[in-house]
């Protein structure tokens, strides 16, 4: 069955979607809980634009046993039907119409009510969405959101007690957080790393390093997991940064070392984002990135020792180039001072990141600004907006490659990387996970393996095929010297059972670049 999926997503992704359209519509009707064939039917079919094929398809949806599927499914099925016939009708009618046959899909409901706060009736949305959240029935799975959307609805000093009631039905409900954390703060507290004892906002208010009252112009996510050894010289460096309208933004993986609670108690200015588990560098990334509301991110790893001038060089450097979505820094050996770490990221044919300069000696080598293939995320700067375009860190990676995925799409997208040479630090590296640990190696080859999945055309892939292969019997034939070989195969097989998820991926990708292969030859180094 997995095959069939694959040539179906093979198919998808050269838009023969009709073809595809069959293999799903195989897949889907020998099992009824493969969702995931259902939604895959319902985009082939709106791309063929084939309204009489949907509402055979929401026709077909009652045959699904489960009903919080079965109404999410039908849901989807009728928004894409009202899309189509927005030229007829407003979408809210159309969803209207539906429910009439099934005024207790809880699902569509929600959408009604959001269709008609699209259409600019807030009242009559309002009260849908109170009905969803206080209802007896089972709706539970969306009663959350809808006392969240009520809050969206409503003044601010009446959004309290609904936020209250969000967080009651569902305690990890991220919005509602957020909403009620940014609150109560005055323009000048948003503008500062946050704390919340009396203790620490004194010491807030005494540190010198801190953005008085200047608007917050960027955020520096440091991801921490398990980083007691070398935090605190990451974050004393950071206290010495001479950049005002920045904050720092810790975010702990669920460490277990005491470094949490180490940043708690010693560094009161620092934003920490407590995750609870170690959910990943990419993840990690990710929640700092939506934690933050400045124009630039930065990323920086936990082990690393900035400059006084560093924030303040990044910053002035993507000013002067509007053109680059990121920015590199000059990284160095943090026991080798004079040894260049990396320059900006390149990227091999064979589908490998890597350090420009890595081991070379300086000796004013790289004291240019000039274009690179990406920015290495040990510490780089990105425009808010180049997230917005490319998206966020692929959390399936989660370590290793995930940045080079990142640059990849971002030059597909056409938005250029600069090395900014007098931003410089200083970086141990591997220090969380060790160099060729078994680990190191599982993640990094599997995680090289989706990045050409994800990346090249079909074009650039038979181009580089021989390079490819090439490196893939090189490392198993090194990898099984050193007694890894099993890890290596473990890798491939890893890459290869996420084949299906990574193939949409992929489609989602080349679907939205904006610059041919030729000019993304150009970054890639072959041998």
């Amino acid at each position: 069955m997995e095959i069939v999926f694959s040539r179906g997503l093979l198919k998808k992704c050269m838009e023969n979607y009709a073809e595809a359209l069959e293999e799903f519509d195989t897949i889907r009707r020998q099992d009824f809980d493969r969702h995931d064939c259902w939604e895959l039917s319902v985009e082939c079919l709106q791309k063929l634009g084939d309204r009489e094929g949907l509402k055979n398809l929401y026709a077909e949806t009652w045959d699904i046993a489960e009903p919080k599927g079965r109404e999410w499914l039908q849901t989807l099925i009728v928004k894409n039907i009202a899309q189509m016939d927005s030229h007829l009708r407003p979408e809210h009618e159309t969803l209207e119409l539906y429910l009439q046959k099934d005024p207790d899909n809880g699902i569509m409901r929600y959408a009604f009510a959001s269709a008609l706060e699209k259409s600019g009736d807030r009242p009559a949305a309002y009260k849908l969405f109170e009905e969803l959240a206080t209802s007896s029935q089972s709706y539970s799975h969306i009663q959350a959101n809808a006392w969240f959307r009520m809050a969206l609805l409503v003044s601010p000093e009446k959004q309290d007690q609904l936020l209250q009631q969000c967080l009651k039905q569902q305690p990890s409900h991220q919005g509602a957080k957020e909403l009620l954390k940014n609150k109560p703060q005055t323009a000048e507290v948003m503008e500062l790393p946050i704390q919340n004892s009396a203790k620490n906002t004194e010491k807030m208010k005494t540190n010198p390093n801190l953005p008085k009252g200047s608007p917050l112009k960027v955020s520096v996510v440091v991801p921490n997991w398990n980083g007691l050894r070398f935090v605190g010289m990451c974050l004393d460096s950071l206290a010495k940064l001479d950049f005002e309208g920045h904050e720092i933004i810790v975010v702990d993986n669920g460490s277990t070392d005491g470094s949490r609670e180490m940043i708690e108690e010693q560094y009161p200015w620092v934003r920490l984002l407590k995750l609870p588990d170690n959910m990943g560098f990419a993840i990690a990334c990710n929640e700092g990135i939506k934690a933050s509301n400045a124009e630039y991110i930065v990323l920086l790893n936990n082990d690393i020792e900035v400059t006084p001038n560093w924030l303040r060089e990044l910053y002035e450097g993507m000013e002067r180039h509007p053109e680059c979505g990121m920015g590199t820094t000059k990284m160095m050996f943090l026991d080798q001072r004079d040894v260049f770490y990396n320059t900006g990221d390149l990227f091999h044919s064979w589908s490998s990141g890597g350090g420009r300069g890595q081991g070379e000696k300086d000796t004013g080598q790289y004291e240019k600004e000039d274009y690179v293939f990406g920015a290495c995320a040990g510490a780089g700067i990105y425009r808010r907006k180049f997230f917005n375009q490319v998206g966020l860190f692929d959390e399936d990676f989660f370590i290793f490659a995930e940045d080079v995925d990142l640059n990849m799409r971002g030059q597909l997208q056409g938005l250029k990387a600069v090395y900014l040479p007098k931003a410089k630090v200083f970086h141990i590296g591997t220090a969380t996970v060790g160099l060729y640990s078994d680990r190191y190696v599982y993640l990094c080859k599997r995680n090289d393996i989706w990045v050409f999945i994800k990346n090249y055309s079909l074009s650039m892939y038979f181009k580089y095929l021989t390079s490819i292969w090439k490196h893939q019997f090189a490392d198993i034939k090194y990898f099984t010297y050193r007694g890894q070989g099993q890890v290596l195969w473990k890798s491939k097989w890893g890459a290869l059972k996420m084949l299906p998820q990574m193939l949409f991926r992929r489609f989602q990708i080349q679907r939205s670049r904006t610059l041919p292969d030729s000019e993304i030859k150009e970054h890639i180094i072959t041998d």
